[in-house]
């Protein structure tokens, strides 16, 4: 029996230091905080909490190892379910980034097909766009109000 709770201990050891290698990653995007979920709960504690899981399996002391093994897998739960909502909202965020990255070269073509390539007032919309679009963090707010801005003075362009 001891040999089992060892390796359950050992396997949610396992999965909150993947967890908070996890959660490290989500922080390290390159667009604004705005078009991300709020911040990702704080799991720096939880370090701290595992290492006594050992202390309480290699003292034998059952009863109060299994509380504190029912609370962290609730705590790692949440914080699993709060992971996965941010590398998702992550995710459609970068994509639209894409989205509005490869609109705005198509635009970029279609003004230069219409003889707008030369037109200056075309260029500072076209530098604007591009500017916000890769600059880290990306405001994607502001670069969708840019590229849009683009787009309406490509469309005004007299062929």
């Amino acid at each position: 029996m001891a040999a089992s709770q060892e390796r359950y201990v050992n396997d949610l050891v396992a999965t909150a230091q993947q967890l908070l290698a996890d959660g490290a990653s989500v922080g390290d995007l390159k667009i604004a905080a705005g078009a991300l979920p709020p911040p990702l709960p704080d799991m720096a504690d939880v370090s701290g909490r595992l290492a006594g899981l050992g202390a309480l399996l290699a003292d034998g002391r059952w009863t109060r190892l299994a509380s504190e093994l029912d609370l962290l897998e609730r705590e790692l739960a949440t914080a699993t379910a709060g992971f996965k909502a941010a590398e998702r909202a992550a995710l459609a965020a970068m994509a639209k980034r894409d989205e509005l990255r490869g609109l705005l070269g198509a635009y970029k073509a279609k003004a230069a097909r219409l003889g707008g390539a030369e037109d200056s007032g075309l260029a500072q919309h076209y530098d604007r766009a591009r500017d916000l679009l890769w600059t880290a963090p990306c405001d994607l707010a502001a670069a969708e109000a840019a590229v849009a801005a683009y787009q309406q003075a490509v469309l005004g362009v007299q062929p």
